[in-house]
């Protein structure tokens, strides 16, 4: 590889690292501004998302664009959560051409519809795709560290069940 080609590759790998934050910025935004439907958008057609750990269950897998926007839009109806703010921290990314993984650890203060004040600590471990020129959300997975309400604490982890399943029961 010469000087130049190998200076392309570079400059590609880093704008394709500021690209894929602005892609999950975003889902970010959508989670925690109950946006619902259009968070399929940033996803590839057939993009997954998966619940990893509590966040998982029988069927925690949700497969294709339109799915993982009906999961969200239902969601956004249920109000499970009302109140969320999710802070990404120690990321990770790694870029390989026209994919690329990604690792993002997050902590969410939120309110819960039946639990009221909440703490939550997790990780996205996501693969991402460029699709004409576009990066997409390929595979996201969430994973929690842990879950508790205000009142009880971190300190005896795993505090909660999360009482979230797959099918957003």
């Amino acid at each position: 590889m010469s000087s130049l080609e190998n200076v392309i590759t570079r400059l590609d790998a880093l704008e394709s690292e500021s690209a894929i934050r602005k892609v999950q910025a975003p889902y970010m935004r959508a989670c925690d501004d109950h946006i619902g439907y259009p968070i399929g958008e940033i996803f590839a057609p057939d993009g997954i998302w998966e619940g990893i750990g509590r966040f998982g269950g029988d069927n925690s897998a949700t497969i294709g664009r339109e799915a993982v926007a009906q999961q969200f839009e239902d969601d956004k109806i249920r109000g499970r959560l009302p109140l969320a703010a999710h802070y990404l921290t120690n990321e990770q990314i790694w870029v390989d051409g026209d994919s690329a993984k990604a690792q993002f650890m997050f902590f969410e203060p939120a309110v819960h519809d039946g639990l009221g004040a909440i703490l939550i600590a997790g990780r996205y471990t996501n693969d991402y795709i460029r699709l004409d020129g576009k990066w997409y959300i390929k595979h996201l997975r969430c994973e929690d560290i842990f879950v508790c309400t205000q009142k009880d604490g971190w300190d005896g982890f795993p505090c909660l069940p999360t009482g979230w399943t797959a099918d957003g029961a």
